[in-house]
């Protein structure tokens, strides 16, 4: 065998230096299986610091890769809804937390809406929803409820609280009978189909009408499933 050309470290250097980890370097070690268990020892230290290097990585890279399969395993609507709760966790967090009027605000909220007639108490009351409580126009808002707040709220708090829980509330109502509509629109959809199978062949009339009875029916189903957009006037801004 010839003898090795490689240079020796110099003085004060050290040999046990960790190379970049990449499939080429996991070869040269060749210690670790497939389900990542090291399977020998290299008899040379620097070797078996990087057999350490590849072992973490390759474990690491398992770690990474069934949360990945985890969270594709479910489904959009599964996602949507962590997502949406996260949201409203974070929601509840921030009004927790006293939250001071922008630098430019002179006036506080529950002077300008002093004297002022709002239509959505008498709206929601109308369907049974009554507000109770101190109306917006006081300082400091009043009223009785289950949730678990350890202070009081200012009357701009409170009208942005109500915002959110009525937009929630709307979601929510819209979220139920859109699938309460759809389900019985797929049901519809499908006997027509079948009271169109049963029609006899020769009947053209009547097999034109069951077939635009289908499309029409499809055709509301299409409108069911395209969301709708409603506009809000804007309660925030950047820089405030």
């Amino acid at each position: 065998m010839q003898p090795s050309t490689a240079s020796k470290p110099s003085p004060g250097t050290s040999n046990r230096q960790r190379p970049t980890i990449s499939a080429r370097g996991l070869s040269k070690c060749s210690a670790i299986s497939a389900s990542g268990r090291l399977i020998a020892w290299s008899k040379t230290p620097a070797r078996r610091v990087w057999q350490l290097d590849f072992l973490f990585a390759f474990r690491y890279t398992q770690i990474v890769t069934k949360r990945n399969e985890a969270q594709m395993a479910k489904t959009p609507a599964e996602r949507t809804r962590e997502h949406r709760e996260r949201l409203k966790a974070r929601e509840r967090e921030n009004l927790l937390q006293p939250a001071a009027p922008p630098a430019y605000v002179q006036t506080p909220f529950h002077a300008f809406m002093e004297g002022r007639h709002v239509d959505f108490e008498e709206n929601l009351d109308a369907y049974g929803v009554q507000i109770s409580g101190t109306g917006l126009g006081e300082e400091v808002q009043k009223f009785e409820t289950e949730a678990p707040w350890e202070r009081s709220f200012t009357s701009l708090e409170r009208a942005r609280g109500m915002m959110g829980v009525f937009l929630d509330a709307a979601k929510e109502l819209a979220a139920l009978i859109n699938e309460y509509k759809l389900q019985e629109i797929e049901a519809a959809i499908d006997a027509a189909h079948e009271f169109s199978a049963d029609l006899p062949r020769g009947d053209v009339q009547a097999l034109k009408k069951s077939f635009a009875e289908i499309e029409r029916l499809k055709a509301i189903r299409s409108e069911l499933r395209k969301p709708t957009r409603h506009t809000l006037l804007s309660v925030d801004a950047k820089g405030e």
